[in-house]
């Protein structure tokens, strides 16, 4: 066979023409003839048979009829490698994924970035980051264990009070520990007022004096006002401390102040026993002393006798208004009542009615009276009516 194919082609071109032959072909390429058939030989090279390869050796090619067609774009898959790769063909990756696996994984992976996008925007909202320790803007102060808190900008206003100087000394330590003072709790309110509004206020169960002592040593202005009214920080020269140096100043010359004293409580304290032994008898008009303690249903006060129709009936003892007010002052320093008639010192106990302290006593709230305008007005109409 090998030989009749290629006598058929020598014979075929020995009958073609000299000019239909083209001149500008390459040579070795022969334009076909028409009407005649082209036979190709392929030509097998076979190796020698050996018994090992070496280099340059190459492969025998399969029969061509074994040989199937196949469409163009169409990929085969690569027969499975060995794990250090083909020979011959470095970086060869064994077992590549065809297009439709491919095309699979794209799908899957433009899935999966859409649920992302999905659980992203269903997730709960972010917090805004929590500021950093030291920068709240809040002043932080412990009195007596309860903590204080007010706005730093507030303190710092008054630079020249001792909170303003802590806050300062504290800013470079632990922001979140309270400044420690050493103050009264029930009545730090009312200096933190003064940081807010420029005043104080103070309810009637404290001292305003005690307030006093305390902006002092907080280095509070010497002029504050305590529920309206502008009072002096300044102890020295305060007026309580001018009215304890005026009652010293009166004991320290008064002779036998103290006997006379003693004398004066032990007959208080006779005189409210002798109440408590009488109480179990009806009282007569004419046996009443205190007539104002009686129609207040009141105990029967004291009364110390101090001035008479000749004078001072005690002169030794008190002989002046002075040494009469510090008498009573003395008094109500042991929590006695005290208050002075014509000529008499009348001291009581401090036993009195929620009502009584408050001034609005149970059914002593009379009816304002109508001005007399409308009275007659009022009047005139009844009169028109009837």
């Amino acid at each position: 066979a090998k030989s009749d194919a290629t006598s058929v082609q020598r014979s075929d071109l020995r009958d073609a023409e000299p000019d239909e032959v083209l001149k500008d072909e390459p040579p070795g390429r022969r334009r076909p003839v028409a009407g005649k058939t082209v036979v190709k030989v392929v030509r097998r090279i076979r190796p020698p048979a050996s018994s090992g390869g070496g280099p340059g050796l190459r492969r025998a090619l399969p029969p061509a009829d074994s040989v199937v067609l196949e469409p163009p774009g169409l990929r085969r898959a690569l027969p499975a490698a060995p794990t250090g790769g083909v020979r011959g063909v470095p970086g060869l990756r064994r077992n590549l994924p065809r297009p439709e696996e491919l095309e699979s994984l794209a799908t899957a992976e433009r899935s999966s970035s859409s649920e992302a996008k999905t659980s992203v925007s269903h997730a709960a909202p972010l917090l805004p980051p929590a500021p950093p320790p030291g920068r709240t803007g809040e002043a932080c102060y412990e009195v007596a264990g309860r903590v204080f808190k007010l706005p730093a900008k507030l303190v710092r206003a008054k630079p020249d009070t001792m909170l303003a100087k802590l806050l300062a000394k504290a800013e470079g330590g632990d922001p979140q520990r309270p400044i420690p003072l050493d103050v009264c709790p029930d009545r730090f309110h009312a200096i933190l007022d003064w940081f807010r509004y420029g005043e104080m206020f103070l309810s009637r169960n404290h001292s305003v004096e005690a307030l006093l002592r305390d902006a002092a040593r907080l280095d509070l202005p010497e002029e504050v006002t305590i529920n309206g009214i502008v009072r002096s920080t300044n102890v020295k020269q305060s007026a309580h401390k001018v009215g304890r140096t005026l009652v010293a100043n009166v004991v320290s010359r008064w002779k036998d102040f103290n006997e006379f004293f003693s004398s004066i409580l032990t007959a208080i304290e006779d005189h409210f026993q002798s109440v408590a032994l009488q109480s179990s008898r009806a009282s007569k008009p004419d046996e009443v002393q205190d007539a104002v303690a009686e129609e207040a249903f009141d105990f029967p006060r004291f009364v110390v006798q101090l001035f008479g129709e000749e004078g001072w009936l005690t002169p030794k003892q008190v002989c002046s208004a002075a040494r009469a007010r510090v008498l009573a002052l003395k008094l109500e320093e042991l929590g006695y009542e005290c208050e002075f008639t014509d000529s008499d010192l009348v001291v009581g106990l401090p036993l009195h009615l929620q009502s009584e302290v408050s001034g609005n006593a149970a059914g002593s709230q009379e009816e304002p009276e109508e001005p007399q305008e409308e009275a007659a007005e009022n009047g005139q109409e009844e009169v028109s009516r009837d």
